[in-house]
């Protein structure tokens, strides 16, 4: 019931007080529900930095060359496990970023700019980075730190959305807020994230991107819908695309012939 009520309250209440309720409601998309832990745990990683920007964890050598993977929005570092396992399993070094707000990360809230922030400060400590791989949101701020510089010729996104705007007027529309009030919330989401929110969409952040692109995605993912799979694909026309069925948003990430896709993925193109 509450759940049918509370847009045409916040609604209404946008056409009396834009300001507050534009605020209010850019605070509902910068604060995630943390998560400590997920089912599937790694082992102690061989390295840990506590950095402004959030935790970045090692494990492996600097010997080895390095895969950097950052999961999605309230998302969690042992969720990538199988990936992480089976990519350390052959040989390489696995760097796994918190964002703040998530997991270790300090602070209460975050955007896709402070996602890309971690990814760029974590290659700067452990780089060159030879795969980046980024689940959901992490996979959108991957493509924004490759914009921001971050180099590497492979790049995997999982259930990731293109663009940054379509969660945001997805809100707008549900709370049924008033063109002021979303004016409001908008200002203040470019003010926290220090970026427009036009940037932060894969036309602009794959734009300039030259190397290998494999884009994985369910047909029935419902937090992320596929649409989002084909405008990537857009984006960068050179990219590979693989569309899963039954997987839903997050169950690829332990989906053992995906994990495989991605370890040949990387294997034969980085040896190439």
């Amino acid at each position: 019931m509450l759940y049918k009520i509370l847009p045409v309250l916040i609604g209404s209440a946008s056409y009396i007080a834009p300001r507050t309720i534009g605020q209010w409601a850019a605070k509902q998309i910068q604060v995630p529900r943390r998560k400590y832990k997920s089912q599937n745990r790694l082992p102690q990683a061989d390295d840990t930095w506590q950095l402004e920007q959030g935790c970045v964890r090692r494990w492996g050598s600097k010997a080895e060359p390095v895969v950097l993977l950052i999961h999605g929005w309230e998302g969690h570092h042992s969720q990538l496990h199988s990936i992480a396992s089976a990519l350390r399993d052959n040989g390489y070094a696995v760097v796994i970023v918190e964002p703040p707000a998530h997991g270790d990360g300090a602070g209460e809230r975050a955007s896709p700019q402070h996602f890309a922030d971690i990814l760029n400060a974590a290659a700067d400590i452990v780089g060159p980075i030879e795969l980046l791989l980024g689940h959901s949101m992490g996979g959108l701020a991957a493509t924004l730190a490759i914009s921001q510089g971050l180099k590497t010729s492979h790049l995997v996104t999982i259930s990731a959305p293109a663009d940054a705007a379509s969660t945001i007027n997805g809100v707008s529309d549900w709370l049924r807020l008033s063109k002021p009030a979303r004016q409001n919330m908008h200002d203040c989401i470019e003010e926290f994230a220090g970026i427009p929110i036009a940037q932060v969409d894969t036309n602009a952040t794959l734009a300039n991107y030259n190397g290998q692109h494999l884009i994985l995605h369910d047909r029935n993912d419902r937090k992320i819908p596929v649409e989002h799979a084909m405008k990537i694909r857009n984006s960068n026309p050179s990219a590979v695309l693989v569309l899963t069925a039954g997987l839903g948003h997050t169950r690829l990430l332990d989906d053992y012939d995906l994990c495989i896709q991605i370890l040949n993925f990387t294997e034969n193109r980085l040896c190439e």
